[in-house]
């Protein structure tokens, strides 16, 4: 009966070692991974953590990116990021900043797609665009979404609406759809 036992246990841990197991229950952590993989067919190629990205073109810095999590998919020249800032600089000098809780970098695309919690400060225009989605098209320099949007300057004045395209240093807006607001008289 013992040569049995150890036989069986022996050939259970074999089959534990060689198969692998399963965990049935997850942690809310598991399941943010697990929820987060599931967008895309492949695992990430890359799990980043604290990361500045400094973009320079012609030798001057154009824009800085930190996040504080990320995982890059490189079948999709994805980079999905949390707890995202930005800077936009012309000319040595920063222009705009910006946060969100979350990115998606599509690297060959040129396109930031920030979600939640979407804040753009134009410190050239002292003028704050707030949102919860926002996309950044890096080949023309624009800011668009089909999201609600607020608009604030540090004059006062306040408008809102649905839907906008902005240039980078939030100087030049269109909001699309239900726009409301109120100017300040100079």
């Amino acid at each position: 009966m013992k040569i049995f036992s150890l036989f069986f246990i022996t050939i259970f841990s074999l089959f534990i070692i060689f198969t692998g197991c399963s965990i049935t229950g997850t942690s809310e952590k598991s399941k943010e991974k697990i929820n987060r993989g599931s967008e895309n067919k492949s695992p990430p190629a890359y799990i980043l953590y604290n990361v500045t990205h400094k973009h320079y073109e012609k030798g001057k810095l154009v824009v800085s990116v930190n996040f504080s999590r990320g995982e890059y998919y490189s079948k999709e020249d994805l980079l999905k990021a949390d707890g995202c800032s930005f800077e936009y600089f012309e000319d040595g000098e920063v222009i705009t900043t910006g946060r969100s809780i979350k990115a998606d970098f599509y690297v060959s695309k040129s396109l930031l797609i920030a979600k939640g919690d979407v804040v753009i400060t134009s410190v050239k225009n002292k003028t704050t665009l707030v949102t919860d989605y926002l996309e950044w098209h890096g080949d023309e320099n624009i800011f668009t979404t089909d999201s609600e949007v607020k608009i604030t300057r540090e004059n006062g004045d306040s408008i809102s609406g649905k839907g906008l395209t902005a240039d980078i240093a939030l100087k030049i807006i269109r909001i699309k759809h239900n726009v409301r607001g109120t100017i300040k008289a100079r």
